[in-house]
């Protein structure tokens, strides 16, 4: 077994009973939906390892993998903190992707450039395209200041926020 004993997972979103759950090492994404009671609507993907997680398609296919890092891989996820967050089809994962950028660009020490300047320009580079504001060049600034951002922070909460807004491109 790759993923030995048990893990505390906190489920939220789209899932009728919310909370935080110990479960098998290796259970499928399935399983810890199921946990929380299932959906309580359609369900359009899932975030996966929390803020600084990465999104995945919610297929049937999908709702099959193991909740472990080799499973989750292709999806740039990774079990990470143990939240798993079910989003609603109805919400655009564009714009929750940068409502999540917003916050995390609020959420810093101001001690660097990355973190002073950087992470809200990603917030707002990432708003721009959710809203429909954006065009090539747009996109193209977004993965620039991406790049810059990135391995550059005096911690690691600017490499760890940026690429997960720009994964949030990609839903």
């Amino acid at each position: 077994m790759t993923s030995p004993g048990t893990r505390l997972v906190t489920l939220s979103g789209s899932v009728h009973s919310p909370g935080v759950y110990e479960v098998v090492g290796g259970a499928t994404l399935g399983e810890l939906i199921r946990l929380a009671g299932g959906t309580s609507e359609p369900v359009h993907a899932v975030l996966i390892g929390g803020y600084h997680g990465g999104w995945a398609p919610w297929t049937a296919a999908h709702a099959a993998l193991a909740h472990t890092a080799a499973a989750l891989h292709r999806f740039e996820a990774a079990p990470g903190a143990g939240v798993v967050i079910a989003l609603p089809a109805r919400r655009c994962g564009l714009q929750a992707g940068a409502e999540i950028a917003c916050y995390l660009a609020g959420q810093n020490a101001s001690q660097c450039g990355p973190c002073r300047n950087g992470m809200p320009a990603v917030a707002e580079l990432l708003n721009r395209v959710a809203r429909g504001r954006a065009d090539k060049r747009v996109l193209a600034e977004l993965h620039r200041v991406v790049g810059l951002i990135d391995g550059r922070g005096a911690c690691q909460h600017p490499g760890g926020t940026a690429p997960r807004a720009q994964h949030a491109t990609r839903l």
